[in-house]
């Protein structure tokens, strides 16, 4: 038997797949390639602006 890759349906609702961790590296990549446009580079690793901005602080 397979598992979801994407989102899996309990109960009537769609259960979303945990998280992946974002390291403060991965964030150094997609700003370099998003040309510093931090909205994309969040978007890109699908984490709000403002767990980015917290991610670049450490």
């Amino acid at each position: 038997m397979h598992a979801p890759s994407v989102a899996a349906v309990s109960n009537g609702n769609v259960v979303s797949p945990p998280p992946v961790a974002v390291t403060r590296d991965d964030v150094q990549r997609a700003l370099e390639q998003h040309g510093g446009n931090r909205a994309a580079a969040s978007r890109a690793l699908g984490i709000g602006r403002t767990t980015l901005w917290r991610l670049m602080k450490t």
